[in-house]
């Protein structure tokens, strides 16, 4: 499989596969690297599609001065998108927990062909307001100081509260194929149900998953789901 190391708009990324009409974004979640897609890669190329694999802000390669926050790497994707649509007749997209959230505000009017997501956060003011809860920060005190980092470490930002709640997530995709563990204490069930139900996904599980999936058990399960999606995405029709 030929692996080309390039940079899109300064951001660095992986070109995985062969000349194609057709790309997969893999965007990682948070502690993930552009190099973790190439698992994935080496079945998305045998469907015939490349993959390119982004390093979002303070993540691997990346050593600039872009943070971790919506307002700064939806922008960044947006770029790769429009890059992507210069060179590519199909664009999917395969995003990975808060990386799917990232996705999903990314990529709201370029509507890619096909998506796949795995563990996808879906409701973030709901996993900021059990952040709060756990570390027993309330609304009022968190607006006062702006920012409160917890005994985990975990930075709690009024700034991104405000920013989660002017932009709702919704469908992108007519095609969007989410697969979740079922034990996922991040990700609670009935909010990945209600997404699905309401734009219309398709929703697979893998049985007593964790919220990363990595065992042997869980990475099999993964990997079928993933050639069973992308043989069915044969049938997607370039649309130029």
């Amino acid at each position: 499989m030929n692996i080309a190391k390039i940079h899109v708009w300064k951001v660095p990324v992986l070109l995985y596969g062969d000349l194609a009409d057709r790309v997969l974004i893999y965007i990682h979640g948070q502690g993930g690297r552009k190099e973790e897609a190439e698992s994935f890669a080496e079945i998305a190329t045998n469907y015939g599609w490349q993959v390119i694999s982004v390093d979002l802000p303070e993540h691997g390669e990346r050593k600039d001065k872009a943070r971790f926050v919506p307002w700064e790497i939806i922008p960044e994707l947006q770029k790769i998108m429009k890059s992507a649509k210069e060179n590519w007749k199909v664009i999917g997209i395969y995003a990975c927990s808060i990386g799917a959230y990232f996705s999903i505000q990314a990529f709201q009017n370029t509507k890619p062909d096909i998506c796949l997501l795995v563990s996808p956060v879906l409701d973030m003011e709901d996993m900021i307001s059990n952040m709060m809860l756990q570390a027993q920060v309330t609304e009022e005190q968190l607006k006062e100081r702006q920012e409160i980092k917890t005994e985990t470490g975990v930075v709690l930002s009024c700034k991104y509260l405000c920013w989660v709640r002017e932009h709702p997530v919704k469908s992108i995709c007519k095609e969007t194929n989410i697969l979740y563990g079922t034990q996922d204490e991040m990700i609670p069930y009935k909010i990945v149900k209600k997404f699905s139900e309401e734009n219309n996904c398709r929703l697979n599980f893998v049985e007593n998953g964790q919220p990363w999936l990595h065992t042997d058990r869980e990475v099999a399960a993964m990997r079928k789901w993933e050639q069973t999606v992308l043989e069915e995405s044969r049938s997607i029709i370039p649309n130029k």
